[in-house]
C-alpha cells in the first residue's frame, strides 16, 4: 500500500456544532484543523504545501449564534482575500458583489490544486471541487457560496479519506462511526429517510432488525443485512428481486422521490455482489450525498453581517 493520495482543505479551523435532529455527520471534526485531522489519518500527499492559506472572519462566531435559526454554534473561520480567492474584501462583501459562483469555484480550483503535484491527488481534488459546484443550492449570495464551497470541500475531503481507508481495508474508528451514523441520520439517502419505503418493500420493520436506534458500524451492517433478508441468496444480493419490489411499491406521487433515491443507491452499488459490500457502498455514497445537503444548509444560514475578511 503506497502513500494515500489525498488533499487537505484550504483552511484550518472547524466550522460548527449542530445538535438535535439532523445532527451533522461531521461533528467530531469541528474543533480541529483540517490538515491535522487528515494528517493523523494518513490522508495527505507527501508533497503537500498549503502555506498560502490565511483564513479569518473573527466577527462571524457571535453573529451566527444571534442570527441563525439553525442550531449552529459557531462559524469561526471563513475565506480571506489574501488567499487569492477574491480580489478584495469589497468583491465579496460589498453592496455590488455579484453571485459569480462559477468564477469563484474556478478560482478555488486554481489555488487549491497548487498544493500538490501528485497526479492522482490533482485529478481527485479537481473532481471533488467540480462535484461541489454541481450541487450548490441556487439563490445563495456570493458570500454564502464561499461558505458552501469551504464546507463542501472540507467535508468532501473527510469523506474521501474514509473511502480510501475503506478501500485499503483499514477504515478507522472515525470513518466507521460516520458511516454508521449516516444510516440513522436525515441525510437524503439514509435508511431513516427511506424508512417507510424500506419497510414496505422488505416486509420487515426497523424495530425487527435493530434499526430503531443508533448502533456501531459492524452492528449497523448486520442490521441492514437483516432488513434486506428477502433480497439475498446466501451472502449475496438478489438485485432483480430488490428492483422488482421497488418497482411494485407505492405508486402515488408522494412516493416517487423516495423510490428515486433508493433506485439511486441500487444503481451506484449493484456492482457489489455481497450484501455486506452493498451496505458499505450505500454508506459511502450516502455520506458524500449528505456533504452537499449539510454544506448548503450552513451556507444558507450565513448572516449578512458576517464579513469574509483578511
Amino acid at each position: 500500500m503506497g502513500v494515500p493520495v489525498h488533499s487537505v482543505c484550504l483552511l484550518t479551523a472547524a466550522l460548527l456544532l449542530v445538535t438535535g435532529a439532523g445532527a451533522t455527520l461531521f461533528k467530531s471534526d469541528q474543533l480541529y484543523p483540517t490538515f491535522r485531522i487528515l494528517g493523523s489519518r494518513q490522508c495527505v500527499p507527501a508533497d503537500l504545501d498549503s502555506s498560502s492559506t490565511a483564513p479569518a472572519a473573527p466577527n462571524c462566531a457571535q453573529l451566527v449564534v444571534q442570527e441563525s435559526q439553525l442550531p449552529i454554534k459557531f462559524l469561526s473561520k471563513a475565506f480571506s482575500p489574501s488567499m487569492g480567492w477574491f480580489d478584495s474584501e469589497t468583491a465579496v462583501n460589498g453592496p455590488n458583489a455579484q453571485d459569480d459562483g462559477p468564477g469563484l469555484f474556478q478560482t478555488i480550483k486554481n489555488h487549491h490544486l497548487t498544493f500538490s503535484t501528485e497526479p492522482t491527488w490533482v485529478a481527485d481534488n479537481e473532481k471533488m471541487i467540480d462535484d461541489c459546484q454541481s450541487n450548490v443550492q441556487q439563490g445563495l449570495t456570493l458570500r454564502q457560496t464561499a461558505v458552501y464551497a469551504y464546507t463542501c470541500l472540507k467535508w468532501s475531503l473527510f469523506a474521501d479519506c474514509d473511502s480510501q481507508q475503506a478501500e485499503d481495508g483499514e477504515l478507522d474508528a472515525e470513518g466507521q462511526q460516520r458511516r454508521a451514523d449516516f444510516f440513522y441520520s436525515d441525510c437524503p439517502l439514509s435508511a431513516r429517510t427511506l424508512q417507510e419505503l424500506l419497510e414496505a418493500i422488505t416486509g420487515r420493520t426497523f424495530l425487527d432488525c435493530g434499526l430503531d436506534s443508533p448502533a456501531g458500524y459492524a452492528a449497523t451492517i448486520e442490521n441492514m443485512r437483516c432488513l434486506l433478508h428477502n433480497f439475498q441468496n446466501g451472502v449475496n444480493m438478489d438485485y432483480d428481486a430488490l428492483k422488482s419490489a421497488l418497482n411494485s411499491a407505492f405508486t402515488d406521487t408522494n412516493a416517487q422521490e423516495p423510490k428515486a433515491l433508493l433506485d439511486e443507491v441500487v444503481t451506484k452499488c449493484e456492482s457489489n455482489r455481497k450484501t455486506e459490500d452493498f451496505v458499505k457502498c450505500w454508506a459511502e455514497a450516502g455520506v458524500l450525498n449528505c456533504v452537499y445537503k449539510e454544506a448548503n444548509e450552513i451556507a444558507a444560514a450565513h448572516p449578512e453581517l458576517c464579513k469574509l475578511s483578511a
